[in-house]
């Protein structure tokens, strides 16, 4: 899809989309071909879902403006993804939420991938981030990380976020009458608690 309209020139005027074809997706230990390649395999991948191809299409953006001198390396793409998201959503006339969804992918879609060999901490964050999107976001970014990653990624996040919701569900009135500082020790307390319900989540399908 993404392929044919670079081949018949219908693309649209958006920044630095025309550097597509030209840019590596990364070294060759877990790239080959270009970002257009890339995001057109990945967007191909998710078909179906709208949200899902949106974020297909934005997640790797940053790659686009990479400096020169340390490509076929990425460093920073994320920062530079969320940036393009934003104004390639607007020049496209998105709605707000969508874009939003587009520059949470761009941001968060690296953790993701490593999924397994991230620290309960940064999961337990990432899963946060996910689902404050809301329920569709959530299922159209784990089949993006599905497809970026190659791998079966969001089976694995999507029951420590049911484990997750469950304990957030039982404490979500907690602190509703605090102040700012007891809230703010409130939620870090919580988010101590949740991570180490992620942690026992994961003990116990280890010992099963």
């Amino acid at each position: 899809m993404l392929r044919c309209a670079f081949s018949e020139g219908r693309l649209p005027c958006l920044p630095s989309l025309a550097a597509m074809p030209a840019v590596p997706a990364g070294p060759a230990a877990y790239h080959s071909g270009s970002v257009l390649e890339h995001a057109g395999r990945v967007m191909d991948a998710v078909a179906g879902d709208s949200l899902a191809v949106w974020m297909a299409f934005v997640h790797d953006a940053g790659k686009l403006e990479t400096p020169p001198e340390i490509l076929p390396h990425h460093y920073g793409h994320e920062a530079r993804g969320v940036v393009l998201a934003q104004a390639w959503g607007k020049a496209l006339d998105l709605p707000g939420a969508m874009v939003a969804c587009g520059c949470m992918a761009a941001r968060e879609h690296m953790k993701a991938g490593r999924y397994r060999l991230i620290r309960p901490g940064t999961r337990y964050d990432l899963l946060l981030a996910v689902a404050r999107h809301g329920q569709a976001a959530m299922a159209a970014f784990w089949k993006l990380a599905d497809a970026d990653s190659k791998s079966d990624v969001s089976r694995e996040a999507l029951a420590d976020w049911a484990r997750v919701k469950a304990f957030l569900d039982l404490h979500s009135g907690d602190g509703e009458a605090a102040g700012c500082a007891d809230a703010c020790r409130l939620k870090e307390r919580l988010r101590q608690q949740g991570i180490r319900v992620l942690m026992a989540g994961h003990m116990a399908v280890a010992q099963g």
